[in-house]
């Protein structure tokens, strides 16, 4: 009996370890969409989840959900929901691209700016806002020519 119940241990044992060593999830980093010069989403992911999020409009940081965005789903499809009522759909077409559905909204100070817009997400990792001031650095020419 005990060389059975010692067996039906190791088989779950065994296939406890290989599950997890086969799970695909997206690359740990930073995502970008949109373009520098009008609207520019900006998604940092960590083991598949959302842990910062931020919209630049015309080259300045107008929204930074960093804890306020929670995240569902599991590879390919991942759904990351904002407290200010955005949802964003998103499909992962490779560990390092999505696209997505950004629906819904952003509270903008005492603004709410309606969203429902269609992005391609590319890991992308260079340093946007290198001085911490808001401005992305590609918008700021003193900073582009060093």
């Amino acid at each position: 009996m005990k060389k059975i119940a010692l067996l039906i241990l190791a088989v779950v044992a065994l296939y406890s370890c290989s599950k997890d060593e086969n799970i695909v999830k997206p690359v740990d980093g930073q995502y970008i969409a949109g373009e520098f010069d009008s609207f520019l989403y900006c998604l940092v992911l960590d083991n598949g989840k959302c842990i910062d999020f931020a919209m630049f409009h015309l080259g300045k940081k107008a929204v930074n959900l960093c804890d306020n965005v929670s995240t569902s789903g599991h590879f390919p499809n991942y759904e990351y929901r904002g407290e200010d009522s955005f949802t964003m759909e998103a499909n992962f077409e490779s560990t390092t691209a999505f696209t997505a559905i950004l629906s819904g909204g952003f509270l903008v100070g005492s603004l709410y700016w309606s969203i429902n817009t269609f992005l391609k997400f590319k890991l992308d990792n260079r340093m946007l806002d290198a001085n911490g001031d808001g401005i992305l650095d590609d918008m700021q020419s003193d900073l582009s020519d060093n």
